[in-house]
């Protein structure tokens, strides 16, 4: 994108969000948490459940098949890569003591894994944690391509166990 007009670029951002925005008010009802990432998004499920779990697949396969139909029409280059984690994190909330502001995030290693694994989806991909996949609440296929093994173990702060393989969700 980045050898576009910088009106094409900010109105292709736009519809992004705001179409992200209405899929997952429609698909994503349970969520926690939502923080839009400029071409990107996170959303936090607090509870792990068959709910969240089937609402985050709806979610990011239902946008999937829009961006591709729609979104990215004009633009063949461009996809959708995810990632889905389950591991710990952490919410915390700061207030402003003269205002009325509050700012209200979330970190820890499960955001982390989660930027990193979904850098490594190529488009149309959902890259399920290693920890997810292990309790067998998703169908994932351990991914063989070389390459893609390659960059996962090349990737900063990871645990050892979340290099040792790519699982791919399964339909």
């Amino acid at each position: 994108m980045c050898n576009n007009e910088e009106t094409v670029v900010f109105g292709l951002i736009k519809s992004f969000t705001s179409n992200f925005l209405s899929c997952l008010n429609q698909f994503g009802y349970n969520c926690s948490y939502y923080k839009l990432l400029g071409d990107g998004a996170l959303v936090i499920w607090d509870k792990l459940d068959g709910v969240a779990i089937k609402e985050a697949i709806t979610v990011f396969t239902t946008y999937i098949e829009f961006a591709k139909e729609e979104l990215f029409k004009s633009y063949k280059t461009l996809s959708i890569g995810g990632a889905l984690v389950l591991d710990k994190v952490y919410k915390y909330e700061i207030s402003a003591e003269a205002s009325q502001l509050k700012y209200r995030d979330y970190v820890g290693y499960g955001i982390n894994l989660a930027c990193r694994l979904q850098n490594l989806a190529v488009g149309g991909e959902l890259i399920i944690s290693k920890n997810l996949a292990s309790i067998g609440a998703i169908y994932a296929k351990k991914s063989t391509n070389p390459d893609s093994i390659k960059k996962l173990r090349a990737l900063k702060g990871l645990k050892e166990d979340d290099r040792e393989g790519i699982y791919l969700y399964q339909d």
